[in-house]
Order: structure tokens, then sequence, then C-alpha cells
């Protein structure tokens, strides 16, 4: 069973780590990882309002990052930390993300990075 959790603002620690370790391959590919720099950024961009927890199980295992507008639900972000992967976590969490869209009658849009 997936369950979600507001994120707090000490998550910060987590939801970096969780980003380094999903993330990094991609991003030196784009542009080269810079610890700093993504930290940097991070913390920038880090908003508790707009990010959930995946909880699995017992374990936090991942985090979505959404945001709504009038007639919009944009999805920014899902990650799921790679230990985690492979466990349909992330098709649960799409399916519960469209469930919600279609409950408040909104479009979804997908955020994505790519090569």
């Amino acid at each position: 069973m997936i369950l979600y959790r507001q994120a707090i603002n000490e998550d910060f620690d987590f939801t970096f780590i969780l980003k380094r370790s999903t993330s990094k391959k991609l991003v030196e590919k784009i542009w080269g990882w810079d610890e700093d720099v993504q930290l940097k950024y991070h913390k920038n961009q880090f908003n508790p309002n707009e990010i959930k927890i995946i909880i699995y199980g017992e374990n936090e295992v991942g985090d979505i990052s959404t945001f709504i507008t009038e007639n919009i639900l944009l999805i920014e972000n899902i990650l799921i930390d790679p230990d985690s992967q492979g466990r349909n976590i992330g098709t649960r969490v799409l399916l519960d993300t469209i469930e919600t869209a279609s409950e408040y009658n909104r479009i979804i849009e997908l955020q994505v990075l790519k090569n």
C-alpha cells in the first residue's frame, strides 16, 4: 500500500539525497553535476507545500512534486529511491495522481527532463 504525507522543512535533506540518487546521472549528461550548484538550486526550489513524501510499507521511498493551477495539475517531479524501483510504486503514484486530477476536473501535465 502506498501512502502520502505532506513534506515539511525537515524533509529537505531527504529530498536532496533522493534527487542525487535518482537524477545525478542524467543531470551529468546534460549540464554536468556540480554538488554545490545542485544544492543551491534545491534550496531555491524546495517548497514543502508542493511536495508529498511517498511511503511504501513503513519506508519513505520517494516524493512527488505537483503544482495546481485553475485547470491544470502539473506533475513537476516523481522520484522513487533506486532501491525501491521495480515495485510499481511510480505507476501507482501516477494512477493516484490521475484519479485526483479527475476528481477535481483538471488536466494533467507532466514536466520531463530528457537527454
